[in-house]
């Protein structure tokens, strides 16, 4: 308490003393022993009051030193097994936990390889490494806080975004200690495969390959595709300093049906010590799902021939012209029906189409029954008159629903259609809107419409055959508008039937995938059964085993984990118990161990972060000095923090019923002697 406090505390004691002493001793009236009584209720009360006033405080001040959180961070990838510094990472751990280090930091230890954790218990078996996560994390968790983090690593990254560029936003400087062989060695790699997950039969796939070349010398490697072990594609390559990455692109023949393996690799040169990364497995599966398409027409028209020969350039869809007439049993053997400028004649077709949810392709033009149209189907319609004109496709920015590629329309000729406004009611994404002499009218040329089980695509407009001319004049092939409009087929036949037992699964689980599956089941009236019990039987093609499983519920999907499978083929039945409901797939797990891809460490890209972030790098050997360096620096000494608490010494509450009681008891004292 300070001394001001105590002499205001005296200076109200006599304050209310003299008071007192006025008010009973020196003018009163009152010379009995009741006055002493008196004269003490009126003196608590009146010094009470004061003490009120004055508050007195007390304050306490406590130092404490804060020392600097050290972050020692340990990669835990199997990298390091295989290079042989496992031992030496646990050994260096044990050597920092010194006095001086004690003394000076307060350490937190961790180890990440995809996620990070908390400890310093080390197994160095985990298959891939995320720096850029680790760091982020602990610069969000420390950010209000001074640290310094100790990166112990080999700096080889196999998974997320790119560490060297943290630096930026660090809250903290990095020090990495690099372990590892940092001797560069003569090496060749494949750094990536581009693989469709698809090929139809009888297509070419295409293979994009990424190799790269460590080393001073030129030297020669024979490239090679094996498609189930047999070679289909070989190329010699050429590397040296300056020219060491290389893309090859390269299409392979599908001719068989099937989950098929590649194998991709490169010849090994005589001085490389790793000849891990010389090849990379991938897989793709063949099939053999060719598309029935019937184009409908009444007329004949040259945009007929045109819609044929665009479509059957991919040789898994057939197209067959057919007229609107016709029995519903011929019509089943078809996937997609295309239906050229529609009038009356087409009433029976709409009925099975309606009636089967069966996906079409409308095309409009100066021949259309509009009236017809409007009345038959009501996911568009048509203001029309008997008025035409030459509408010019723009193309709509907005336009999602897939990539429509390098096709130039601002180059392509008008269609012709009849002139009115359209309505279109059902959810549209439209591709090309329209434009007739100079204005652009906002109304749809070209648009896909999706219902909740049933997708159709309208262009309205005729005349389409300009456009397959118009693109082999661009380019001197009709490839882009081909591929436009394959593209528009496959979107209506994307759609899915309906099935009461669905299955989401990858067939091909490459390198560091998730292996799982997921069903969704639904009941007699369509609607999801969250209380089925799913199993899930898998057996191994190598050796036979097999292994049952009870799928799990998620949100709206039955789920199972298969990470545990070990490398190989598999085949796999799901079945809903008490449901004579089944279904079966295959699947493959690559064998590729990203982690065995790198023998050296890339100490040249952690340099640059500890340059970015105010660190500094450093090698096992080197312990001393990083110990000097990080107790050698002032900005990392412990700091002295002192924190001052003020303490009121009165309690209000007490105090004000202390006033009010004294104040109470005299005046009824008084009054009960008759003194008021």
């Amino acid at each position: 308490m300070q001394i001001k406090t105590v002499l205001l505390l005296i200076v109200a004691a006599l304050a209310a003393g003299g008071l007192v002493y006025y008010q009973y001793y020196f003018k009163s009236k009152i010379t009995d022993n009741r006055r002493h009584l008196l004269a003490f209720l009126r003196f608590l009360a009146v010094f009470t009051i004061l003490v009120l006033l004055i508050n007195p405080k007390m304050s306490t001040e406590t130092v404490r030193l804060e020392k600097r959180k050290l972050l020692v961070v340990s990669d835990n990838s199997s990298s390091l097994q295989y290079s042989e510094t496992d031992t030496t990472v646990r050994d260096w751990i044990k050597k920092q936990d010194l006095s001086t280090i004690n003394n000076r930091f307060d350490l937190r230890y961790y180890r990440f390889a995809k996620q990070l954790q908390a400890g310093d218990s080390l197994s160095f078996s985990e298959p891939v490494t995320d720096i850029n996560r680790a760091l982020r994390e602990l610069n969000d968790v420390y950010a209000q806080d001074e640290a310094v983090l100790l990166l112990l690593t080999d700096g080889n990254q196999t998974f997320g975004a790119d560490y060297e560029y943290f630096g930026a936003g660090a809250k903290f400087p990095v020090y990495p200690v690099v372990f590892g062989d940092t001797m560069k060695y003569e090496d060749l790699r494949i750094d990536q495969v581009n693989l469709n997950r698809y090929a139809f039969l009888r297509n070419q796939f295409p293979v994009e390959t990424f190799v790269s070349y460590q080393g001073k010398s030129r030297v020669n490697t024979l490239y090679s595709i094996y498609l189930d072990n047999k070679k289909v594609y070989s190329e010699e390559l050429l590397f040296s300093e300056q020219e060491d990455t290389k893309r090859i692109n390269t299409l392979i023949e599908a001719e068989r049906v099937g989950v098929k393996g590649l194998r991709i690799s490169l010849s090994v040169l005589p001085q490389e010590r790793n000849v891990e990364n010389n090849s990379r497995n991938a897989s793709i599966e063949v099939l053999d799902e060719q598309t029935k398409i019937a184009l409908v027409s009444d007329i004949a028209h040259p945009d007929i021939g045109v819609l044929k020969k665009a479509i059957e350039a991919n040789e898994q869809r057939v197209v067959s012209v057919l007229k609107p007439v016709g029995s519903d049993k011929k019509w089943t053997e078809y996937d997609l029906f295309i239906l050229y400028q529609p009038n009356s004649r087409f009433q029976n077709m709409y009925s099975y189409l309606k009636n089967n949810g069966v996906n079409r392709f409308t095309i409009t033009g100066t021949k259309t029954d509009w009236g017809f149209l409007n009345a038959v189907q009501n996911t568009f319609e048509k203001d029309f008159s008997d008025l035409s004109d030459e509408v010019l496709p723009i193309i709509n920015s907005g336009f999602s629903a897939f990539d429509i590629g390098q096709i130039d329309f601002d180059s392509y000729p008008p269609l012709e259609s009849s002139l009115g406004e359209i309505l279109i009611t059902k959810p549209q994404d439209i591709i090309l809107q329209q434009r007739i002499r100079g204005v652009n009218l906002g109304e749809p040329l070209f648009a896909l419409i999706q219902e909740e089980t049933n997708r159709e695509a309208v262009l309205f407009g005729e005349n389409i055959w300009k456009w397959r001319i118009q693109s082999y004049r661009n380019n001197q092939n009709f490839e882009l508008f081909d591929e436009f409009l394959g593209k528009v087929i496959r979107y209506l036949s994307g759609n899915r039937s309906k099935t009461r037992l669905s299955l989401d699964y990858e067939k091909t689980i490459r390198g560091l995938e998730k292996a799982r599956i997921r069903a969704a089941y639904f009941d007699q009236a369509f609607q999801f059964d969250g209380n089925a019990e799913i199993a899930l039987t898998v057996r191994s093609v190598s050796n036979g085993s097999t292994t049952e499983r009870n799928m799990l519920l998620k949100q709206g999907y039955y789920e199972v984990d298969l990470s545990d499978l070990n490398p190989g083929e598999y085949t796999f039945t799901v079945e809903v118990r008490n449901e004579k409901l089944s279904k079966s797939g295959t699947f493959t797990i690559l064998d590729y161990d990203v982690e065995r891809q790198f023998l050296s460490s890339d100490y040249q890209k952690l340099a640059r972060l500890s340059d970015r972030t105010g660190g500094e790098l450093f090698f096992p050997n080197q312990l001393d000095a990083l110990i000097a360096e990080l107790t050698g620096q002032n900005a990392y000494a412990p700091k002295q923090r002192s924190e001052q608490k003020v303490v009121s010494l009165v309690d209000f509450k007490i105090l004000l019923l202390t006033i009010v009681l004294a104040l109470a008891l005299e005046w009824f004292l008084r009054k009960y002697h008759g003194l008021i």
